[in-house]
């Protein structure tokens, strides 16, 4: 007897249902009652019966489903389609923390090579001012600066003398006096001097020896140096004269000779 639902219509009976199996071919044969209508079992309830189809009653789904449709594979396939996409979640994980990282090291590497040549960069820049604060700041302090140097030429004082040279002063005085470098240039002027106090005590430059030159220097002639003065030096000149400089002014503060030709 057939149970009604409170519509009025059939009510599927949970779990029973009609199969049907091939018995050979072009052959079918019914086994199981039939109501027409019918719902799977529960969850809880369907292991193992979930290589079961449960069809409607009389038309032609098989009874047993196909092996791939095993629990056992069922499970296995899920789990290892979770432990896959588990591992590709790690993995992607795993790569982008890598990235990361690189790439914050290579920014704290590039900010730290920044940062440093910037200080290198305030350093030179303090040490070049406080040097063009102790160079001669005008061109007759700087002709005796030198004077004074060239009449005692100490180990101190001829590297005092070499120091208001730029480096590519220094070579020119260098060549200009056939010494090896700047000092060896100062000693052969210095071996020319006759009288060093005198030397130093009479030379005076001639306002006429500075020019104006391009791009803000000054040009001194230090081949006119006189050593009459108002002593009235008598005779040979004391010492030598110096040279063509060309100054240039450093930082706002003193001269550097960037320029040396010899007297002719």
């Amino acid at each position: 007897m057939r149970e009604r639902s409170l519509t009025g219509g059939r009510r599927p009976v949970v779990g029973r249902c009609s199969v049907t199996r091939r018995g050979g071919p072009g052959e079918r044969r019914s086994s199981g009652p039939s109501d027409g209508r019918c719902w799977p079992l529960p969850r809880r309830w369907r292991w193992p019966w979930d290589g079961w189809l449960i069809g409607r009653g009389g038309r032609g789904r098989s009874a047993w489903a196909s092996w791939r449709y095993s629990p056992w594979w069922a499970v296995a396939a899920t789990r290892l389609g979770w432990r896959r996409d588990r591992t590709l979640h790690v993995l992607a994980a795993v790569v982008a923390g890598l990235v990361l990282m690189v790439t914050s090291t290579t920014m704290l590497a590039v900010n730290a090579a920044e940062q440093a040549a910037i200080e290198r960069q305030q350093q030179a820049q303090a040490h070049e001012q406080a040097v063009a604060r102790i160079l001669p700041r005008t061109p007759a302090s700087m002709v005796n600066f030198l004077a004074e140097r060239i009449a005692r030429p100490t180990p101190t004082a001829v590297a005092d003398a070499c120091f208001v040279f730029s480096p590519a002063a220094q070579r020119q005085l260098a060549d200009a006096h056939g010494g090896e470098d700047c000092p060896g240039a100062i000693q052969a002027l210095a071996a020319q001097v006759v009288d060093p106090s005198g030397y130093v005590n009479h030379l005076w430059l001639p306002g006429r020896a500075t020019q104006p030159g391009p791009a803000g220097t000054l040009t001194v002639d230090a081949c006119v140096l006189d050593f009459g003065g108002i002593a009235g030096w008598s005779g040979p000149d004391p010492g030598p004269q110096i040279g063509h400089l060309t100054l240039t002014q450093q930082h706002g503060e003193g001269q550097l000779i960037t320029r040396y030709t010899r007297c002719s």
